[in-house]
């Protein structure tokens, strides 16, 4: 098996591993011979492969470097991850999926065509040519690490992935870290990383599993990384689009290792820098374009260029020209390479790794996870609220790009080039005649993901330069499954091992709005109980909305009347922004799934019914199956019903269901009523596997006889109709009989369980007298 990665190396080295022995080698991207399936023909071997152009944008400059990319790959897949070297701990972030297209149309915008013709018949510096040096970095800058130790320097969560940024002391305690930490060390690294070791350079480790679109779409503050993987599947096209910003003396991209992948290393850099630049041991004609930061700023903030066939503007109509002013807006197109732009920009000026713009985000995605609020609306009304302060920052900040050069190289990197060392650049301005649209696209089509039959949607994933991407073995995967840990930011505890006294509500309430204590100031509030609900509501109108967003969060876990009032004022408010009505929403939500009380389900579910699904269904079963069992309505239990056949992604989250259905209904001969005692009975519509249908049945006969020996016609009746699912029989290999009469529904039951089992079930109720003619049988 085997990957290409293009930019294979900041990227240490793409591994890819799939259905192996845990034993066996990875394969580093080509380090070691292609890997095949354990037990596959020779002619039938799945394998890892790259697919369309790596394509990696650098920013440079004041020290500052930035690299985000987005790769592809194709093959069949377990778990993903990655290795990453850097010369100094990186600020790390989710960007947009679509940022190499808008890079594209910052060089070259779309034009506004307008045909007027009648229709046919047919109807920094870089030291002047000197160079960056040879290997950049600030040598020593994670300071000295025992050789037997590995040092962590930060955990957190980012978008869909698991990240863990390290210091270690050799590659043996690295490999020893990641093992234990549920990372995979690709195999074949050893040669290189005592190298990066020695330079102290950092290490990024990255981990998710590879799984359905619709249970781990990549959104902010996803927090939960639980995906089984379908037998078979594969993924086909480009992953999660990241963005590293870190501090380095010298511009370098870090790629040796790709020198060991197959095939072709086809590149497109998109590199931004004080002067105009290429690759030190590239030809030149790898550079394409460079665009002066004159022209690349007013394609940013100008209209689109304008065409006009067969006549002059003049002749366009009054109610086409009217619109001409959206239609030539640039932002739709390269709106996100300007934010990127300018983001960079400012990280550079301030000598900070991460804007302001950037770390608010990353708080409201805090508070969306705390309400498990995930999806297309609430990402809607994170951008919304941001925009403004983002336009903010471009027209601020982006007239610096003024004095920068975008240039970009393109081409298949030479191996002998990338085997002698990390890449670095020299200055060089092409020549202007050959740096235009005719000789080179920026816009050249750009690889479209595709999925194949029973293959996982094109959208997974990430890779980085230089980067090591692995595939775990499946079965490894499965022995890991239920111990990865979910790595968030550490926040600040109290030193020496002493348990922290809890501060004042005053004080924990001030603390609300600091992000470095926020989510931990939540749970310490929380645990005060109802006394601490006065204080949040007036929180909860605070004009710092990360306060505000944390005091609802507290509101929705503490509940209450006066809580859930509050919350419903907020709502109703007309100039309540929409991100916050989101979090209202939700955390309306989550107190009716506390209490039980599906009519303020329902209400949300009528207000924001995309949003109100996600946080229903990341509650997990048990509150939905009680409002199944117990709510008054007769509507509730079978919309809950069906909420609770909606949540199983995977074979195991089914199990999981199935094992709570079973254990609410499970039958207690001295009950006095059953347990959904005053109205229907609904049984939720999942996969049921066979041990799971058995035991259900099973427990719904129990409670048929003991409605029966109650004449409870009504309980009887309801048990009947369910016993008759055709998803459950089918999965229990049951026969129900014709009949109603209880002795076919127990000889019928006879035929699954057998003589002594039922006879148990009879005894149990001590009417073995009454069926004993049924037991002789």
């Amino acid at each position: 098996m085997h990957m290409t990665s293009r930019l294979g190396g900041l990227l240490l080295l793409a591994v890819a591993v799939m259905n192996f022995p845990a034993s066996a080698m990875a394969d580093p991207c080509g380090l070691v011979p292609p890997l095949v399936q354990a037990g596959a023909d020779a002619g039938n071997q799945a394998r890892i492969t790259r697919i369309g152009k790596q394509r990696t944008y650098v920013f440079f400059r004041n020290g500052v470097e930035s690299i985000a990319l987005r790769p592809g790959f194709s093959g069949k897949v377990d778990e993903f991850g990655m290795l990453i070297p850097f010369p100094s701990p990186p600020a790390i972030r989710k960007l947009p999926d679509n940022v190499f297209e808008q890079i594209a149309a910052a060089i070259d915008p779309p034009e506004v065509v307008i045909d007027l013709r009648p229709p046919s018949g047919d109807g920094g510096f870089f030291g002047g040519g000197g160079g960056l040096g040879g290997g950049g970095g600030f040598g020593g800058a994670m300071g000295f690490v025992p050789r037997n130790q590995v040092r962590v320097i930060r955990e957190e969560a980012v978008g869909m992935y698991e990240v863990a940024v390290l210091a270690a002391g050799s590659a043996t305690s690295l490999k020893r870290w990641m093992d234990d930490h549920q990372y995979s060390y690709p195999s074949g690294m050893d040669a290189v990383c005592p190298e990066y070791i020695e330079q102290r350079w950092c290490f990024v480790a990255v981990k998710t599993k590879v799984n359905q679109k619709a249970a781990a779409d990549p959104r902010p503050g996803q927090r939960r990384i639980d995906n089984e993987l379908p037998e078979g599947a594969s993924f086909d096209g480009h992953v999660q689009a990241m963005g590293f910003r870190f501090r380095t003396r010298q511009l370098v991209v870090p790629m040796r290792l790709s020198v060991h992948n197959s095939g072709k290393l086809h590149n497109v850099v998109y590199l931004l820098s004080d002067t105009p630049c290429k690759i030190r041991h590239l030809p030149e004609t790898f550079v394409k374009r460079q665009v002066s930061g004159e022209k690349l700023f007013d394609q940013l903030t100008q209209p689109l260029p304008l065409r006009i066939i067969g006549g002059t503007i003049d002749d366009i109509p009054l109610s086409r020209r009217r619109g001409l002013a959206v239609e030539r807006d640039p932002r739709p197109h390269n709106g996100v390479a300007a934010e990127l732009f300018a983001a960079d920009i400012v990280a550079a000026r301030t000598g900070r790794l991460e804007s302001r713009s950037e770390s608010f985000e990353k708080e409201l995605e805090k508070i969306n996870a705390a309400l498990d609020l995930r999806g297309a609306d609430v990402d809607r009304d994170v951008q919304q609220l941001l925009s403004t302060e983002r336009a903010m920052l471009i027209r601020a900040t982006l007239r610096a790009i003024e004095g920068m050069t975008l240039t970009v190289i393109d081409g298949d990197f030479p191996r002998d080039v990338l085997a002698r060392e990390n890449l670095t650049f020299s200055e060089y301005h092409m020549p202007l005649e050959k740096s235009d649209r005719e000789h080179y696209d920026a816009n050249a089509p750009f690889g479209q993901s595709r999925v194949s039959p029973g293959s996982l949607p094109g959208w997974l994933g990430l890779a980085l330069v230089g980067v090591a991407v692995w595939f775990l073995p499946r079965q490894n995967a499965r022995a890991k499954r239920g111990r990865t840990l979910l790595l968030l930011l550490a926040l600040p505890l109290a030193g020496g091992g002493q348990a922290a006294e809890t501060p004042s509500l005053s004080v924990l309430v001030r603390r609300l709005g600091n992000p470095e204590y926020a989510a931990r100031t939540a749970d310490q509030i929380c645990s005060l109980g109802q006394d601490a609900v006065p204080a949040l509501i007036k929180q909860s109108q605070s004009r710092d909305i990360l306060k505000q967003g944390w005091a609802i969060v507290c509101l929705a876990r503490l509940g209450g009347a006066d809580a859930m009032s509050q919350l419903n004022r907020i709502q109703s408010h007309k100039t309540t922004p929409p991100l916050v009505k989101s979090w209202v929403s939700a955390a309306l939500v989550k107190a009716a799934l506390v209490g039980g009380g599906w009519e303020g389900l329902a209400d949300q579910l009528a207000r924001q019914p995309t949003l109100s699904r996600s946080v229903i269904l990341a509650a997990g079963p048990q509150p939905l199956i009680r409002i199944m069992l117990e709510a008054d309505n007769q509507t509730a239990r079978r919309q809950a019903a069906g909420y609770v056949a909606a949540m199983p992604e995977s074979p195991q989250q089914t199990a999981i269901v199935a094992t709570e259905v079973v254990r609410a209904v499970k039958f207690v001969p001295a009950s006095a009523e059953s347990p959904w005692h005053g109205g229907p009975l609904f049984i939720p519509g999942i996969r049921w596997a066979p041990d799971d249908a058995v035991a259900l049945i099973d427990d719904l006969i129990r409670w048929r006889l003991w409605a029966d020996e109650r004449g409870d016609t009504a309980t009887r009746r309801q048990i009947d109709n369910n016993l008759r699912n055709i998803g459950l029989i089918h999965a229990a290999r049951f026969q129900p009989p014709p009949s109603d009469a209880s002795i076919d529904w127990l000889r019928a039951w006879k035929r699954v369980i057998g003589d002594e089992p039922l006879r148990a079930l009879l005894a149990e109720q001590h009417v073995e007298g009454k069926y004993a003619d049924l037991l002789a049988e």
